[in-house]
């Protein structure tokens, strides 16, 4: 998405100030007529805005940082002429990142802060490589689907290594490019080789789904550099590639040899997951028909080749991946070695984590581990054990769930400002506790809530399904037994709400959530903990499905569950009660990519309104009476979305002006702020622009 705004050069222009910043030689007046977030186009990367002489903190665009003409935002928080100072010298905004409210990721922006490297939902696919030429390693990394809202979803990132090869450390990333667009290809795998034999490293990419699916191309390397030392790419050839499988799980190339993964999934009518890879050796240019591999004796296996290493020390390199475990009984999942023509044998115990697909460390020790989505995780060999050394740290990151942001809102930790609780793909939920100064917005690095608030599918259901390991975890933080301090109910994907009942400084073991009814709501869905009927006991809005385990139909229908007292005085949960559209038809939110529900007042008279998300669109149940009218909610005239899959809903007043904002949770695991103004215009507001002005002398 890109802002729309009107440029025009002023004959009347604002009284001159001084020139504040001496070290930067351009500067432009940008008038702006209302409070609110502020975008004006801008080719220059080092930047700084100036209110009446002070300095208002701005965020420079992706685009800026990786060296082309971008945007530059900045929160006004009244009408007035601000200056906009800049130079032509390269920078990434490490820190400094104070919400805006265009949708921005809100920051851990600590100074100095060193937080868990990652950029979107997985990091399944980590490139060592000397990238800038400086003698340190550093990593590229794929990203599907969302990442930063307004950018082209998938991509190639740069992690400059600003520590040493033996203690690497990671600036913020850097977006790779082609010319003067982000590699940008759908469900796209990479690898980094000297293709065309000049003496430099080239990026192949794999195009996984859309038009170009299937689709084997290069990106080469010209052998210049731009402004932030990198190599300048251009569109290279295609190569030719016979057979095998898609191109988006992995591909791997490895010598002269290309290898592709087939994923099977299948939830209806039985459940099925399997895995087979295919060997394309390179034969005049092209890679010939996909052979299978057999590993194990089988060329059909449970578990996920994923890259090679020689674990034993032998000197021949042995196929690694993972298993999602068992399908029936505790979950164990592992880290697997096939050695010679055995079976997969478990190298790391990972468990309960259901996505660690692990990589070859090289030239470093040891290997890579995808952990909880987004973070990357170090093993590295000593004798016979696997020694951990953390998690990948990175300069300027966004706050981050890990992936698949299950997120709500509340001051769990007493001190009067508003934490963060955020539910990821695996299942564990995250406090992320805000420590925000008057002069700085900044939060801790996320920790597990309790180090044990936990829910996925395996904790509740037997079964052979593909997600049994994950949780999808949605988490709504309320008093729900009235005791005065915060519990957390977690949907999952499991059909159940899993209840966490918070006593002193921890929990009591998690149970399902019961209603009259049972135990079953529906599948992937955050309950709405409100008091509905106004009677002093806290009631919910969540889903009711058709399927047992799993939604099993095209929608989900919103209910009311009410609270009520039996004649013992226990609390219990009604059964559910289906809410109503303004024509009497009950509620039926489609489905995929559904996240659940969010009850807030958000018109202010004094009902209960309803954000849902639909098809990864968020969307307003607007209270009338009793009865609701749907309505889409939008940014600046347009359908919100911040994601391809579902989306979590918080309504917050985030810069305490007496109006509720939105904080969405998305599949990239990050925070997007939406302030109040944005989603009320039918458009971007109109800002005057001065003429560029150069520093006198």
């Amino acid at each position: 998405m890109r802002f729309l705004i009107w440029l025009a050069a002023v004959s009347a222009l604002p009284a001159p100030e001084r020139w504040v910043f001496k070290d930067l030689p351009f500067r432009m007046a940008v008038t702006v007529a209302a409070r609110g977030p502020v975008d004006v186009p801008l080719d220059a990367p080092t930047v700084r805005v100036v209110l009446d002489g002070v300095e208002v903190p701005a965020q420079i665009s992706e685009e800026l940082e990786a060296g082309m003409a971008g945007r530059v935002s900045w929160f006004a928080g009244r009408p007035g002429t601000y200056w906009v100072y800049y130079a032509q010298r390269p920078a990434l905004q490490r820190g400094g990142r104070e919400p805006i409210g265009n949708g921005d990721n809100l920051f851990y922006n600590r100074p100095d802060g060193w937080d868990p490297l990652g950029v979107g939902m997985k990091n399944d696919q980590v490139l060592p490589v000397d990238w800038d030429g400086d003698g340190r390693v550093d990593i590229l990394q794929r990203n599907i689907y969302s990442a930063t809202f307004g950018q082209p979803y998938w991509g190639l990132y740069f992690w400059r290594n600003i520590g040493s090869n033996k203690e690497p450390r990671f600036d913020r990333y850097i977006r790779l490019r082609v010319g003067d667009r982000f590699i940008d290809d759908f469900y796209a795998s990479y690898q980094v080789a000297d293709w065309d034999r000049d003496g430099f490293l080239d990026v192949l990419c794999g195009v996984g789904a859309g038009k170009e699916r299937g689709r084997l191309k290069v990106y080469r390397n010209t052998g210049r550099r731009d402004s932030q030392s990198l190599p300048i790419l251009e569109t290279g050839p295609e190569i030719r590639r016979e057979g095998g499988a898609e191109l988006t799980y992995g591909m791997r190339l490895l010598g002269d040899e290309l290898f592709t993964l087939k994923v099977h999934v299948q939830y209806f009518p039985t459940q099925e997951t399997n895995f087979a890879l295919f060997r394309h050796r390179l034969v005049d240019g092209a890679f010939a028909d996909g052979v299978a591999v057999p590993l194990g004796r089988k060329v059909q296996y449970d578990e996920w080749p994923s890259d090679r290493l020689d674990v034993n020390g032998d000197g021949v390199p042995d196929w690694i991946g993972s298993t999602r475990g068992p399908g029936n009984g505790p979950l164990k999942t592992c880290i697997v070695a096939w050695v010679g023509d055995r079976p997969a044998e478990c190298l790391i115990d990972t468990t309960p984590e259901g996505f660690a697909i692990p990589l070859a460390a090289a030239p470093w020790p040891g290997l890579f581990v995808s952990h909880q989505g987004s973070w990357m995780r170090w093993f590295v060999p000593q004798g016979k054990r696997w020694v951990d050394r953390g998690l990948l740290q990175a300069h300027g990151m966004p706050v981050s769930s890990g992936g698949y942001n299950g997120l709500d809102a509340a001051d769990w930790d007493g001190d009067g400002d508003v934490d963060l609780i955020a539910g990821n793909e695996t299942g564990f939920v995250h406090l992320i506790e805000n420590i925000s100064t008057p002069k700085r917005t900044q939060f801790k690095t996320g920790r597990i809530l309790n180090g044990n608030v936990y829910a996925a599918r395996w904790q509740f259901i037997t079964d052979e399904d593909p997600e049994r390991p994950f949780g999808q975890a949605k988490p709504a933080v309320v008093d729900w037994d009235g005791d005065g301090d915060l519990d957390v109910l977690v949907g999952n994907n499991s059909n159940r709400i899993a209840y966490f009942e918070r006593v002193g400084s921890g929990f009591r073991p998690m149970v399902p959530l019961r209603h009259d009814g049972g135990e079953r709501f529906s599948f992937r869905a955050r309950p709405a903990p409100v008091d509905w009927n106004r009677d002093g006991l806290m009631d919910l809005i969540a889903g009711t499905s058709s399927g047992k385990d799993r939604n099993d139909g095209p929608d989900i229908g919103m209910s009311v569950y009410l609270r009520y007292r039996d004649a013992a005085g226990a609390l219990k949960l009604r059964g559910p009660e289906p809410l109503r559209l303004v024509d009497g038809s009950p509620i039926r939110t489609p489905i995929p990519y559904h996240h659940g529900y969010t009850a807030v007042d958000w018109d202010g008279d004094g009902d209960v309104d309803v954000f849902a998300c639909e098809k990864s669109h968020v969307v307003l149940y607007r209270n009338e009476g009793g009865r609701f009218r749907r309505e889409p909610v939008l940014f600046y005239g347009r359908p919100l979305s911040v994601s391809h899959h579902e989306t979590s809903v918080v309504a917050v007043d985030w810069d305490k002006d007496g109006r509720l904002d939105l904080l969405l949770g998305g599949e990239s695991g990050r925070v997007y702020y939406f302030h109040r103004s944005t989603l009320e215009a039918a458009a971007v507001p109109e800002v005057r622009v001065g003429p560029v002005e150069k520093r006198p002398g």
